[in-house]
């Protein structure tokens, strides 16, 4: 079952997937989500958890913060981390940082035409 962003009250279990949703004009409270309620999230044993990223535009320095320090406890708890939908800026800027291996990604919808080629191997097509 999947429900819209806007409509959630706490983050569905979706097959053994744990899902949040970050969008733009709710980045903040995405994140704070991310970061407070991790451990009611795998309480359930989830193998993974999904952070579908399609509603933001581009990823901000604290949202990434947010994954990676997620990553690390989910790490700990063999629960794999996926960003789901990440637009060509997002997955532009994880790339330039150095941390586009760092997180899973699936669901790409854009195609690397148009980037350098030296931004080309590697992308979710």
């Amino acid at each position: 079952m999947r429900h819209k962003p806007s409509d959630r009250q706490e983050a569905p279990v979706v097959d053994d997937d744990a899902v949040v949703w970050l969008e733009d004009g709710r980045l903040t409270e995405g994140i704070a989500e991310l970061r407070w309620g991790l451990e009611d999230l795998l309480s359930n044993g989830e193998s993974t958890l999904v952070i579908d990223v399609s509603r933001v535009e581009r990823l901000t320095a604290a949202s990434v913060a947010a994954m990676l320090w997620a990553k690390r406890r989910c790490m700990a708890r063999r629960v794999r981390v996926v960003l789901r939908n990440p637009s060509r800026r997002s997955v532009h800027m994880l790339r330039r940082t150095g941390l586009q291996g760092a997180i899973d990604m699936e669901g790409a919808t854009w195609s690397t035409q148009g980037l350098p080629k030296s931004l080309r191997g590697g992308f979710c097509s």
